[in-house]
């Protein structure tokens, strides 16, 4: 389940770094944004939880951002004629 996960946010992670490079840098809402996705680019990156407690944490974080990368940018990926991966 964390590697689907994992590929869904490397799939939109790149319309949503597009969409940071549109905004005036140096405004609160792009620090933020940017500050947001970097988070979720380390957390996509980490190793596999050993424990089942750490897993269960593990993934429903990555459940999380997928669903909000997906809640901004999937219209993106729509456009362009990118499919994430199932």
């Amino acid at each position: 389940m964390a590697d689907q996960l994992r590929a869904h946010i490397e799939a939109l992670l790149p319309a949503a770094k597009a969409h940071t490079d549109q905004m005036w840098q140096g405004g609160s809402c792009w620090y933020s944004l940017t500050a947001r996705l970097d988070a979720i680019r380390r957390g996509a990156k980490e190793e596999h939880a050993e424990s089942r407690l750490a897993a269960h944490v593990q993934v429903s974080l990555l459940a999380r951002d997928c669903k909000w990368l997906l809640g901004r940018y999937s219209e993106s990926l729509a456009v362009t004629g990118e499919e994430v991966s199932r």
